[in-house]
């Protein structure tokens, strides 16, 4: 056998690729849930809200460069929470 059909019995499908990826116990597992009445897939390991997102990927590495000015993400946070309550 040459190298190309080694490489064509490797290979899978777009639709083979995205089952595997979304299938139970995967890091893109899918669930079925209903939204504003309709039936949809939603992620199953997806943060819930915005705010969970946020909070979920908080850092003390540089998030914001400004000229000499240096901002992590816990800090963009934070003075956004500031500026919500004031």
């Amino acid at each position: 056998m040459d190298n190309n059909s080694n490489m064509n019995k490797a290979t899978i499908t777009r639709n083979q690729a995205i089952e595997k990826l979304c299938a139970s116990g995967e890091i893109y597992e899918l669930n079925s849930t209903q939204i504003n009445d309709r039936n949809v897939k939603v992620f199953k390991n997806a943060p819930k809200t915005l705010n969970e997102l946020y909070f979920s990927n908080s850092s003390d590495l540089d998030f914001i460069v400004y000229q000499d000015e240096r901002y992590t993400f816990s800090q963009i946070l934070e003075l956004s929470t500031q500026l919500q309550t004031s």
